[in-house]
């Protein structure tokens, strides 16, 4: 339910502020523009501010962090995008903070629009949390 209410809040919020990304900032901006700049990842076709991302991260940070506590046992992830890297965890906020860091790395989201993803999440998920009695009451 929290992450079904994020999706929801973050593409409203997407489009209401409508902040571009930094493929365009960088190729088109009026500091020093880079018209051959290219981003790591393939540029999503919606705007940037909050990232989808990260407003997934945040919630999902909240709602484990609730169920199970913030720290979790050594677990361990890799991805067939960085053959031979694997990440070692042990808490759901490790997981977040280098989330924002990808995204940024990846040439796709502005810092501040990953952090205001993780902020996002975090507060949908904490109304959910609150409010999960009542949520889920028939009717």
């Amino acid at each position: 339910m929290a992450l079904v209410d994020t999706q929801i809040a973050t593409s409203d919020s997407k489009y209401a502020h409508e902040r571009w990304r930094p493929v365009t900032a960088i190729r088109t901006g009026t500091i020093d523009p880079d018209p051959d700049w290219t981003p790591l990842h393939t540029t999503p076709a919606h705007p940037d501010y909050p990232s989808g991302h990260n407003t997934y991260a945040g919630a999902a940070q909240t709602v484990l962090s609730a169920l199970a506590g913030p720290r979790t046992a050594p677990f361990a992830l890799t991805s067939p995008t960085a053959p031979g890297v694997t990440r070692t965890y042990t808490t759901w906020r490790q997981l977040s903070d280098e989330n924002v860091d990808a995204r940024v790395f990846s040439g796709i989201h502005t810092r501040s629009a990953d952090e205001a993803g993780i902020t996002l999440g975090t507060n949908v998920a904490r109304y959910v949390l609150r409010n999960t009695g009542r949520l889920l009451a028939p009717r």
